[in-house]
């Protein structure tokens, strides 16, 4: 199924000025571009129409009687503070402008103005605006956060209440001398060797502060273990199986049964799995997604600025066993969500830029001490990510049915953000 962009409504843009000439002016270049135009007065007029209107962007005047642009555009950003807000305006000192953009707006033109070049901004800041606009909360399941060291990392998500901790401590150690005892299976067997690094992991997990665990990534280590239970049961089936492993499919189900006791034991466990209960992969494209989503997964892993290894192994493990194992659902329901999440951190990053962390939601204190440098690279490798592979990100939503239909306004901005290939010249006449 190819890749289709959806069609959204023209967008609206709100011009604010006193002189009624220069609003006419507006709106006629405006709707010949195919906007539509919402004219206003003055600054108060303004607020309340951005409640109850919702522009998608506002041209502004600075010099109008009463409430003047500049109180405006902070009044307006106050109400909503990622609405695109361009001063258009005859005043043409630098001070004049750092007071615009002090007041917050996202760009200033001194008239007359090049048609081109309003048109470019309007483009791109409307764009942007959708985007971040369409963007979802996250998910429940593995997430994504920006690491100490300013790269993608398995985010500390799911985290325990009171009431958990008191059923994760009663298996706790059990749990983790079972997952010791499958590490020590796993040695004594070269064919099921790989299991090794996910039991340690899934170790490591539980031997951090019980506050501390994170319920969405022992989950998604579970569904590995799972899966991995149930190749050994097929190679058992097929008469494949190594001396060395019925100890180790004996461990590997002393874990499982263990790692039952602590999903089920919490609120957040019992609600994943109640999810994937739900799930029903007849909704999407299963094949068409797991090849996508799988190549996607290894081009991010190729790249070193972007994604921990840990990450990125979990993340191409979770989709290499969508629609596998003894259950499927829980399989790609795991994967799906994780997808899910880390789109939204990285087009978070990109939407938002290193500046702007808190305003994306993804909090200074997840990002620790991470250089700015580091998380300005970090957003161009996503930003650049998401615009190498936007064909085969836009075939991974469509797969997906309406899941990541908001990916499509996202990619419809990191698309506008690239530089024309060739420089325009304008005359004089396409001056306003």
């Amino acid at each position: 199924m190819p890749p289709v962009r959806q069609e959204r409504p023209q967008p609206l843009v709100m011009v604010v000025d006193d002189i009624l000439a220069n609003r006419r002016l507006m709106q006629a270049k405006l709707e010949a571009k195919g906007y539509r135009t919402l004219l206003v007065e003055g600054g108060p007029d303004s607020l309340e129409l951005l409640r109850t209107a919702k522009p998608d962007a506002i041209l502004l005047d600075v010099m109008m009687p009463g409430m003047d642009g500049y109180e405006a555009c902070r009044r307006l950003k106050d109400i909503d503070p990622h609405i695109p807000i361009i001063f258009l305006t005859a005043l043409n000192e630098d001070e004049d402008e750092k007071r615009g953009m002090e007041a917050g707006a996202d760009a200033w033109f001194t008239k007359p103005v090049h048609d081109f070049e309003l048109d470019s901004a309007l483009d791109s800041l409307i764009s942007q605006f959708r985007a971040r606009r369409t963007l979802p909360n996250p998910k429940e399941g593995l997430q994504v956060e920006v690491s100490k060291a300013g790269l993608l990392d398995l985010a500390n998500s799911g985290p325990v209440n009171a009431d958990d901790r008191l059923e994760i401590e009663a298996v706790r150690e059990v749990l983790i001398d079972a997952a010791r005892e499958l590490q020590e299976a796993c040695a004594a067997s070269n064919s099921y060797n790989f299991l090794d690094p996910l039991a340690q992991k899934y170790r490591r997990e539980l031997e951090v502060l019980p506050e501390r665990i994170s319920i969405d990534k022992l989950y998604a280590y579970g569904i590995r273990l799972e899966n991995a239970a149930f190749r050994i049961r097929k190679d058992e089936e097929r008469d494949f199986l190594p001396a060395a492993v019925p100890r180790l499919g004996e461990a590997l189900d002393t874990v499982l049964a263990l790692h039952g006791t602590v999903i089920l034991g919490t609120s957040r466990g019992r609600s994943l799995l109640h999810r994937a209960s739900e799930y029903n992969s007849r909704n999407f494209e299963i094949a068409e997604y797991k090849q996508n989503s799988t190549g996607l997964f290894r081009a991010a892993s190729t790249e070193p600025a972007m994604l921990t290894p840990d990450a990125s192994e979990m993340l191409l493990a979770l989709n290499d066993l969508i629609g596998e194992g003894d259950y499927p659902e829980r399989s790609t329901h795991a994967a799906k969500s994780a997808n899910f999440n880390f789109f939204n951190t990285v087009g978070k990053l990109a939407l938002f830029g290193a500046g702007n962390l808190a305003a994306a939601g993804l909090a200074q204190s997840q990002a620790g001490s991470a250089a700015s440098s580091q998380i300005a690279n970090l957003v161009d490798v996503c930003t650049v990510f998401l615009a190498e592979h936007e064909p085969r990100i836009r075939a991974l939503a469509a797969a997906s049915s309406v899941e990541l239909n908001w990916v499509n306004a996202l990619l419809d901005w990191i698309i506008l953000k690239r530089p024309p290939p060739n420089t325009i010249s304008h005359d004089s006449q396409d001056r306003v």
